[in-house]
Formats: C-alpha cells, structure tokens, sequence
C-alpha cells in the first residue's frame, strides 16, 4: 500500500492554470485603466466645485462683479480645451491658488454671455468627453 502525502505537479499546475485564468477574467472584468479616469475624474470635480465657490465667495464680496480674469472670455458650452482664460490667472483675484489638474489638462474659466453665467472645466481629453464642468 502506498500512503500518498501533498499533490503531484500535474494537479498542482491545474490549480495555478484555473487561478490565472481567473484572475485574467478579473482584471479584464475592472478595467483598471478607467477606473483610474474615473478617479481623475472625480478629483477634478472636487477641484472645480470648490474654484466656482471661490469665485461666488468673490462675486459676494464685490457685489456681483466677476473677476476681472474672466471678462473677455465669451464662450459656448460645451466648452473647448483652447476656450476662456486659464483659472491659474485668476489667482490674484480669488485670493487662492488654482490646483493643478491631475492628468495632461488644464483648468479654464469663461463666461456664457447669454445666461450671465460662468463655467470652469478641465481641458484633459477625459475631462471633455465624460463633460466634467461646472456652471454657476
């Protein structure tokens, strides 16, 4: 009689070869690299609602005038990633440093002349084409 102790190689291999398999499935099934745009994403709208606060907070202090930064900078939504002035201009203005966005783009701001309102967005591909903006 023989007393067989552990595994042999060939079940071992079917063990690994099943784990790969499912741990391909997986990684195909999250996607991690739009999950990493997502969060991108994310991060950028966290950034643009508190810009647009500032700029409220400062349009309060001035009596509803806005910076000075964005005048001249008419735009039609959706915005272009060439359009209005970059929000690092207004820096002087709103009394805080713009944050940097988290991929290759660039935050702006504009104004939409015919609803008296302004817009910031980010000017990464991504940022554009899941139309991550904020109107005040």
């Amino acid at each position: 009689m023989f007393n067989k102790k552990g595994f042999t190689l060939i079940e071992l291999l079917i063990v690994i070869g099943i784990i790969a398999i499912l741990a391909a499935a997986l990684i195909v099934g999250l996607n991690p690299a739009e999950r990493f745009t997502q969060a991108r994403n994310a991060t950028r709208w966290s950034h643009l609602n508190g810009m647009a606060n500032q700029v409220m907070a400062y349009m309060v202090d001035e009596q509803g005038n806005f910076p000075a930064c964005i005048t001249g900078t008419e735009i039609t939504t959706p915005p272009g990633s060439l359009d209005g002035a970059l929000l690092s201009d207004c820096d002087v203005a709103l009394g805080v440093d713009a944050p940097d966005d988290p991929g290759d783009g660039a935050y702006r701001i504009g104004w939409i002349t015919e609803d008296s309102q302004f817009i910031i967005w980010s000017t990464a591909q991504e940022a554009l084409d899941a139309e991550v903006w904020v109107i005040q």
